[in-house]
C-alpha cells in the first residue's frame, strides 16, 4: 500500500481499458507530423529544436509503433507478473531477510527463479500477439513509410483483401 495506489493502478490499466482504435487514433494525433503534441511539448521543455518525424520517417515510425505496442502491453505484464509474485511463499522471503539478503538479492535469487515459467509464457503470448497485430500498424501508419511498419497481419490483409490474392 502507498499513497496514490489507485491512481497508479488506473494509469497502468488505461491502455487495456481504452479500445485500441481510440487509443491509436489519439496517439496518431499526438504524433502527427504537422500538429504533433509530443513535438510541441518537447520543444517547450527545450529537449529538441526541430520537430521529430514520428510517423513519416521509417526509423521513427517503427520506433513509435514499438513504443505504443509496449504501452498497450504494460497492463497484461503488470497484472500477470503481480499475480505470479504473489504466489511466492512469504516464508522464503522472510528466511532470505533473516539471512541478510537485500531486496535486490531476494528478487533475483528467490522471486524471479520461481516466476520464470510465468515470464516465459507471458513473453510467448505477447510475441504471438505482436506478430499477429493488425489494428495498431493499420491505423497508425498503414504499413508505411516505405513498408517500414508492415507486419504479418497487415501484409496478409494487403494480399488477401486489397490485392485480392487470398491464396497468398
Amino acid at each position: 500500500p502507498f499513497v496514490g495506489k489507485r491512481i497508479v493502478t488506473a494509469l497502468i490499466l488505461l491502455p487495456w481499458i481504452i479500445p485500441t482504435v481510440f487509443s491509436t487514433l489519439a496517439w496518431w494525433w499526438m504524433l502527427d507530423p504537422a500538429n504533433s503534441v509530443v513535438n510541441v511539448l518537447l520543444k517547450r521543455w527545450g529537449l529538441i529544436t526541430n520537430s521529430l518525424p514520428f510517423l513519416v520517417d521509417a526509423t521513427w515510425a517503427m520506433g513509435s509503433l514499438i513504443f505504443l505496442n509496449v504501452w498497450r502491453g504494460v497492463p497484461f505484464f503488470a497484472i500477470t507478473f503481480l499475480a505470479a509474485i504473489q504466489t511466492v511463499s512469504e516464508e522464503l522471503i522472510e528466511a532470505a531477510k533473516m539471512d541478510g539478503a537485500n531486496a535486490w538479492q531476494r528478487f533475483w535469487r528467490i522471486i524471479f527463479p520461481l516466476i520464470v515459467p510465468v515470464v516465459i509464457i507471458v513473453v510467448l503470448i505477447s510475441t504471438i500477439g505482436t506478430l499477429s497485430d493488425f489494428e495498431l500498424p493499420y491505423l497508425l501508419t498503414q504499413g508505411g513509410p516505405r513498408d517500414a511498419t508492415l507486419v504479418f497481419g497487415l501484409l496478409s490483409y494487403n494480399y488477401a483483401l486489397s490485392i485480392g490474392q487470398i491464396g497468398m
